[in-house]
């Protein structure tokens, strides 16, 4: 997030609408680079990204004229993770008779069983 402003703007972030806990270093960190004397750049740094980072990430500049928000779509793509394994597990079906045996998958995006 780069702004331009006089006097130079304080930039300030948020996630899904709250203030990010810029404290929180284990989770996030700011970088903070002065441009020039009316500019700067902030870039946040997630840090162990989840699937609970996914969401709406806003940048708010403000100085005491006025204030100017960008924000961005953060999206978290999960390997696929097979919920039941089939392993050690014995099906018997009848023969002439109509059986199914289930095979339940999650990620991001929604993976194709095969």
């Amino acid at each position: 997030c780069q702004a331009t402003g006089e006097p130079d703007p304080t930039i300030s972030w948020y996630f899904k609408g709250a203030p990010v806990n810029v404290t929180d270093t284990t989770k996030y960190t700011i970088v903070d680079l002065p441009i020039t004397s009316s500019s700067h750049s902030s870039t946040i740094r997630i840090n162990n990204v989840g699937s609970c980072d996914a969401g709406t990430y806003t940048c708010n500049a403000t100085n005491v004229i006025s204030s100017d928000t960008s924000s961005g779509v953060l999206t978290v793509n999960v390997a696929p993770n097979i919920s039941r394994p089939l392993e050690g597990e014995e099906f018997n079906i009848t023969e002439g008779t109509e059986g199914s045996i289930r095979c339940t998958a999650t990620g991001h995006p929604v993976p194709t069983v095969v």
